[in-house]
């Protein structure tokens, strides 16, 4: 990713992603992730819980790459658009 594509990635999910959200779909999902997380912080050992914290890290990780090409194809094909 370019510098300048990084920077306007950086400003649509700082300030435009919110406007496609759903509130209440995002808010309910927001509730269900507390909810396993309370249930996991009372169920795991520390031990487990680090390791899930790890393997979250490293899904997250990968999650944010593939929304970074998803984002550089939304563009290439926008602009491919504009030629029409």
């Amino acid at each position: 990713m370019t510098e300048l594509m990084g920077l306007i990635y950086d400003y649509t999910n700082e300030f435009r992603l919110n406007r496609y959200l759903d509130p209440h779909a995002y808010h309910m999902a927001e509730m269900k992730k507390l909810q396993y997380s309370s249930s996991l912080q009372d169920t795991l050992s520390s031990e487990q819980i680090k390791l899930l914290e790890s393997y979250l890290e490293a899904v997250f990780k990968q999650q944010e790459q593939e929304l970074a090409a998803m984002f550089q194809a939304a563009l290439e094909i926008a602009s491919e658009l504009q030629a029409f």
